[in-house]
């Protein structure tokens, strides 16, 4: 695992450094090549993050889950660095995005390359791969939900930790995260597509923000204990 690690993350340095060299940087800084490598990085992600998600509930995890966490880290990293790759070098007039006089540069590149045809149809690949990222967000915060509840460390503990039918699943941590993202997409109104981008990527901070509450919520009961843990959740709930 570390060293598939190691070798995305040279792969995304590289990558990074392309890409900016692509979009008119002649002589990018350390810096920003290296944030540009980490977020590549970061989503790249995605399915790592799900696949860890939902570790209890596979039959044999020792054996799966690593090999599960390996092959979507490699598979999404490698179709994320390419597919970025590809959208900026298809790019007309990257002058012209790079200035922000393109509303849209997906949308106008896809026209330029395809015609104005193309339109409808990639509007169903874009909602295919908003539902894949809302389903991994589900997946993961749903599961986080159910982990902190069954250490009672949140409200309603004792419903949200409870396992249904034959693949016992979290069912009632499942209902709470859609209802939660249901509640977004009433509050939006007509402007939709923000709520998705936004919500496929606040989702995820979202995932990794409950675990960290709950243990301070527990740690503040009495019902958690550890010898040095809280200047480090401190540090986790600022960050």
């Amino acid at each position: 695992m570390w060293g598939l690690t190691i070798a995305l993350s040279t792969l995304s340095y590289g990558a990074a450094g392309f890409l900016l060299e692509a979009l008119g940087a002649a002589e990018p800084s350390r810096s920003a090549t290296t944030g540009t490598a980490l977020v590549i990085l970061a989503v790249g992600t995605v399915a790592n993050v799900a696949a860890g998600s939902i570790a209890e509930e596979v039959e044999r995890p020792e054996r799966e889950v690593p090999k599960a966490l390996i092959l979507s880290l490699l598979a999404v990293g490698l179709v994320v660095m390419y597919s970025s790759a590809a959208l900026i070098l298809a790019v007309p007039n990257l002058s012209a995005v790079v200035a922000g006089g393109s509303a849209d540069p997906v949308a106008g590149t896809l026209a330029a390359h395809f015609g104005p045809a193309i339109g409808r149809p990639m509007l169903v690949v874009f909602v295919i791969g908003f539902l894949a990222s809302l389903l991994a967000v589900q997946a993961a915060v749903s599961r986080v939900i159910w982990a902190s509840a069954r250490d009672d460390a949140l409200p309603g503990a004792r419903v949200l930790r409870r396992l249904r039918g034959p693949e016992r699943l979290p069912v009632a941590s499942i209902l709470l995260t859609a209802a939660g993202a249901t509640v977004f997409v009433l509050l939006a109104g007509s402007d939709l597509y923000a709520v998705l981008v936004n919500f496929t990527t606040v989702g995820f901070y979202v995932a990794f923000g409950v675990p960290v509450w709950g243990a301070s919520l527990a740690h503040l009961r009495g019902r958690w204990r550890t010898a040095n843990a809280e200047p480090l959740g401190a540090q986790a709930r600022a960050w």
